[in-house]
């Protein structure tokens, strides 16, 4: 996100549902209809020639997933949205 007030806005609505875990990604647990949500929510706070993304790996996803440095994600009911 190109410019600075939107990606502030992005990254403190995401920082209300979801963990920080390195400076452009956001780690959480969340429903399929909440993620949703949220993606359509930061969505409407970013420039047309900007770039959001938003990954669902489902809980089988994340016993295969290697994680150093920082506590993983504890599982939890719903998916985890990277």
């Amino acid at each position: 996100i190109s410019d600075n007030k939107d990606r502030t806005r992005v990254s403190a609505l995401l920082e209300q549902e979801m963990v920080r875990v390195q400076e452009s990604l956001f780690e959480g647990w969340m429903t399929r209809k909440g993620a949703q949500r949220l993606a359509d929510e930061a969505a409407l706070l970013i420039d047309a020639g900007d770039s959001l993304r938003l990954y669902v790996v489902p809980r089988g996803g994340v016993g295969a997933a290697k994680a150093w440095g920082f506590p993983p994600a504890p599982i939890a009911d719903g998916l985890l949205i990277i």
